[in-house]
């Protein structure tokens, strides 16, 4: 389950980037990714649209 929380995350984080801001950006886009690959210890006693993780 803590698997599929993280995941869940990281992919919202990824969705709500603003690509057409960053596309011509390489340095932000990866400080942007790095930031979403650390998401999980961010995850504790948050919710997730309305969901306790």
């Amino acid at each position: 389950m803590k698997a599929y929380r993280i995941l869940r995350a990281r992919i919202e984080a990824f969705l709500a980037l603003p690509l057409a801001e960053l596309k011509d950006d390489p340095q932000r886009l990866k400080a942007e990714m790095d930031k979403i690959g650390l998401i999980e210890a961010e995850m504790k006693n948050t919710t997730l649209k309305g969901e306790w993780v």
